[in-house]
């Protein structure tokens, strides 16, 4: 940092506080000092921004000071002059030449940020209805000139789409190759392409309509407070994007879609989706629900990119998250245009069925269907429960293992039909059993994949040791009933190709979701949905 670590010091700012708490951003270094916040830009150049001039940093710090006091007036405070003297002291404007600015803002609490509620479990929809009123007022009042119409034209849309496939694929390399396969990166810009190609009249109709403003850019949970106390039972929306209008300046439905896709992504899709409602309902824009579904995957390409570029600028384990992170946001980018898919997890007990199922149905937000449930449910059991017999005895009788991938046969159908992904969790040992979800997904015209896994006995039998101890385990194997069953195991033989994914249940179930999301990308067009 050089002479920035010096800005560590309490004295270099003219604040009352004890110390100084430092965060930083893949742009931004940001100083909390006392009741007070400091924001300092980095003299970075990352192709969508540049900051590497002492000028343009000045420029755009006066530029955030401006966007930003139209939602948050009280919060942004002014620019400062960092400045330092001849023996090399740093003064928040002090004496000597000037090395930087900051944006100076008062301090938020933390606790009431937007997506702490969302942790805690503590919004609600009128909190979201008070919400949606302030940017359904924000976007019909916000600027409107022909300069900004320019961004919301279909070649700037897709210009803007486009840009962050160059920009990942530039960026793919190293332990960030792994990111997002080519197959997913491929697949996602086709569908984007087609996208922009079926809906290049809407984009053109939407600027016709004045429905491109000078907006947030930035719109996420991270950005957003909702206050009580000192300051009042309101809400302020911050840290808008100032450093490149054509990211900001957009149609109301892609400023819109950033907080709804985030709210996905936080896994509170049914608070996501009631927003998009109340805020249709409130602006009377019921075109949205044709564009939501692209610009929050734009939105989601966007933060992946963000995230990958991150993970390039830090150390482990903090690289790691973040490229986790950047995986994460481009399978979700994905789901918001691929038709929903049928998922068969398939092994002998142990194999890590059950612990690969939660990352494969994240960002498809898909329904775990599982036969340790729904076998002890039929029988009136809670998962938990002791159900264990001899084999093919009791609760798993062959009849009432045919009761189980009926039922789960059914509840696939059911969730498929009304759009929604399904992970079925089961043994299916034999042909029999695979047969009746391929069909289903056959009949259906859906893709299906089937996850084999194998892990060797070694593992399976630890496994299986730990399961004993564990009460709140639905599974009633043990290692007899792993032997009984691995005798019957019919090979995946009838499985066509680019439908099975045979691996290990000892790999990483990021990278099993990375795998078999490739598989189902194969059987799915990258075209928009009708």
């Amino acid at each position: 940092m050089g002479w920035r670590d010096k800005l560590l010091d309490v004295d270099c700012w003219s604040v009352d506080a004890g110390s100084v708490e430092f965060l930083e951003t893949h742009i931004s270094e940001l100083y909390f000092v006392g009741d007070r916040v400091f924001k300092i830009k980095k003299p970075v150049d990352l192709g969508f921004l540049d900051f590497r001039t002492l000028e343009a940093r000045h420029f755009y710090c006066e530029e955030e000071l401006r966007l930003n006091r139209r939602l948050s007036p009280d919060v942004y405070l002014g620019v400062r002059e960092i400045r330092m003297d001849q023996e090399g002291r740093l003064q928040v404007d002090g004496e000597g030449r000037i090395v930087d600015y900051a944006v100076e803002m008062a301090r938020l609490p933390a606790d009431r940020m937007l997506d702490h509620l969302l942790d805690r479990g503590d919004l609600d929809n009128g909190m979201l209805r008070s919400l949606c009123q302030i940017l359904v007022d924000f976007h019909a009042g916000a600027e409107r000139s022909p300069l900004i119409d320019r961004w919301g034209i279909p070649e700037a849309v897709r210009d803007n789409a486009l840009e962050n496939f160059d920009q990942t694929r530039e960026n793919l390399r190293g332990p960030a190759a792994t990111v997002v396969s080519p197959v997913q990166l491929d697949w996602l810009e086709t569908w984007t392409r087609a996208w922009l190609s079926t809906h290049e009249g809407l984009l053109s109709k939407r600027v016709s309509d004045r429905r491109i403003c000078d907006g947030h850019g930035d719109l996420h949970a991270g950005n957003i407070c909702f206050l009580d106390g000192e300051m009042g039972n309101s809400i302020r929306i911050y840290d808008c994007l100032e450093f490149a209008p054509r990211y900001r300046q957009c149609d109301v439905a892609c400023d819109l879609a950033f907080l709804l896709m985030d709210l996905d992504f936080r896994g509170y899709r049914a608070f996501a989706s009631y927003l998009q409602h109340e805020y249709i309902a409130e602006s009377g824009d019921h075109e949205l629900d044709l564009l939501i579904p692209f610009y929050k995957s734009y939105r989601a390409c966007v933060r992946a990119k963000v995230a990958l570029l991150r993970s390039l600028q830090l150390e482990e384990p903090r690289a790691s998250e973040a490229r986790a992170e950047s995986s994460a946001y481009y399978q979700l980018s994905i789901s918001y245009g691929a038709s929903p898919a049928l998922v068969v997890l398939c092994g002998l007990p142990a194999c890590g069925k059950s612990r690969v199922a939660p990352c494969l149905a994240r960002p498809f937000e898909a329904r775990i269907l599982s036969s340790d449930h729904v076998r002890k449910r039929q029988h009136g059991l809670v998962p938990e429960a002791d159900g264990s017999a001899g084999i093919h005895q009791g609760i798993y009788s062959p009849g009432d293992t045919l009761d189980v991938y009926a039922e789960l046969t059914g509840l696939a159908r059911e969730c498929l039909s009304e759009g929604r992904s399904v992970i079925v969790d089961a043994g299916f040992r034999t042909v029999s059993e695979r047969a009746r979800l391929l069909d289903l997904a056959r009949e259906m015209a859906l893709p299906c994949t089937i996850l084999h896994l194998e892990v060797p006995e070694s593992v399976t039998r630890a496994r299986l040791e730990a399961r004993a101890l564990d009460r709140k385990e639905a599974s009633d194997a043990d290692w007899g009933v792993y032997q009984a069953l691995a005798k019957e195991f019919e090979p995946c033989d009838e499985v066509p190709a680019k439908q099975l994914v045979t691996a290990s249940g000892e790999s990483a179930a990021e990278t099993l979701s990375s795998i078999v999301l490739d598989s189902l990308l194969s059987q799915i067009p990258p075209k928009p949905r009708t």
